[in-house]
């Protein structure tokens, strides 16, 4: 950006949309009151011979928060590579000046756009058409796309925060990742969408349709609905257990797994036998709850309450003290703690002889001077963890993740490490399986 008046500050209030890079902006001045902004025009869709100009308007500020038009809206223009030029009063010192440019699609159809990283930020597309595009990681916040058609649309790790999609037809989408934090969907059809790891927290889900939907990891926390909501019969579920505070849910006979909990209430819930695998169960309130036979492999239990009434299996009662009331030189000797979500935890001394804890998910842990003679350890992820001191003398370490993990002083003696990865471990005075001091 030049500028070619010290009284006058430029900026370019540019909203990059897809390919379109950041304007130049030019001045000239004419006369004692009058300046020339100039910039070249480029198309914003550059795709699929599909072309889509912007429309532009100057504006001035003294303070750079209250923006007023310093000249007429110029509608785009066809001409690619030309320049726009408009001119501007100059108010003298403290005025700022900015071309916005106006992103206006109402209605416009780019069916088929592939634009990966599209950047729609406020856009105006109202009844667009835009089925089956293909526009990974884009952003949409703060857009207007009520009435939008994204059937069959990929959209994975795309944000649409804080958009309007009211009525948007959406069935079909492919919306993994994607971030609709804030954004009012009241109305809009979801029906079949995969919605893995689809963020709808504060989100307006009122008369929405969301059956039939790929529900693992959707978050539905502080979001919307009304009785008109379409919800697939586990995120009805999910819905219930993080907005309300609805004592004793029955759970029995659905599948929760996959599902993000954390916050929860489950207080008295009925859930024997209930599938609750790597389910995100932080903080969540399991006082009174019935879990007996319930399958907790990989959840994350950090934070969550339990009191006298709760029926755990004695398994994941274990898990969930070693994750919420860490202890020195605990004793966990010869048992099954495979498939357990144990990251971060704190097993300092802890003696661990014996003891399953094949698949465990453990990385960022600490288990300095743990002991660990004969554990299975196969596929563990320890990595990052500090396991100075331990002694891992025959334990079975096979495919075991240990990158990053500080092995100082460890003892390996006879230990299986085939197929384990130990990039980036911290070695120094460690006793290796073959007997060998290794420094680094």
């Amino acid at each position: 950006m030049r500028m070619s008046h010290t009284a006058i500050c430029l900026i370019a209030s540019v909203q990059l949309l897809l390919a379109e890079p950041a304007i130049e902006i030019t001045t000239k001045q004419l006369t004692t009151t009058q300046l020339q902004l100039s910039w070249p025009v480029q198309s914003l869709v550059p795709a699929g011979g599909v072309q889509v100009f912007a429309e532009y308007q100057a504006e001035s500020s003294s303070d750079l928060i209250d923006w007023t038009p310093a000249s007429e809206r110029i509608v785009g223009t066809p001409f690619a590579g030309k320049q726009m030029s408009v001119q501007v009063p100059m108010q003298g010192p403290g005025q700022f000046l900015r071309v916005h440019i106006i992103l206006d699609f109402t209605g416009i159809d780019l069916a088929g756009l592939r634009a990966n990283g599209a950047d729609f930020g406020r856009a105006t597309l109202a009844g667009a058409e835009m089925f089956n595009c293909e526009i990974r990681a884009g952003r949409f916040d703060g857009a207007d796309l009520r009435g939008v058609s994204l059937q069959f649309a990929t959209l994975n790790d795309s944000s649409f925060r804080e958009a309007s999609l009211v009525g948007a037809r959406m069935s079909d989408a492919v919306l993994k990742g994607t971030d609709f934090t804030g954004a009012d969907l009241s109305y809009a059809d979801l029906g079949a969408c995969d919605l893995s790891n689809a963020i709808f927290t504060g989100a307006d889900l009122r008369g929405a349709i969301l059956d039939l939907a790929t529900d693992s990891f959707t978050d539905l926390r502080n979001s919307l609905t009304d009785a008109s909501t379409v919800l697939t019969p586990k995120l009805e579920a999910i819905w219930n257990i993080v907005n309300t505070q609805t004592k004793g849910i029955d759970l029995r006979g659905r599948d929760m797994s996959v599902a993000i909990l954390t916050d929860g209430y489950l207080v008295g819930a009925r859930a024997a036998g209930v599938d609750f695998s790597a389910d995100s169960l932080q903080n969540a309130r399991l006082e009174g709850a019935n879990l007996r036979g319930a399958n907790l492999r990989f959840a994350d239990l950090r934070g969550s309450t339990i009191d006298t009434k709760t029926i755990l299996p004695q398994k994941w009662l274990t898990v969930w003290q070693v994750c919420n009331e860490p202890t020195a030189n605990r004793v966990l000797t010869n048992l099954d703690l495979s498939n357990s979500f144990l990251v971060g935890s704190s097993l300092d001394g802890a003696d661990l002889s014996g003891t399953d804890l094949s698949l465990a998910l453990m990385f960022k842990s600490s288990l300095k001077r743990a002991e660990l003679v004969k554990a299975d350890l196969q596929s563990v992820d320890l990595s990052q963890s500090d396991l100075t001191g331990a002694n891992l003398t025959s334990a079975n370490l096979g495919s075991a993740k240990l990158n990053g993990a500080n092995l100082t002083g460890a003892i390996l003696r006879n230990a299986v490490i085939l197929g384990a990865d130990f990039t980036g471990a911290i070695f120094s005075n460690t006793l290796m399986p073959d007997g060998s001091i290794r420094q680094h």
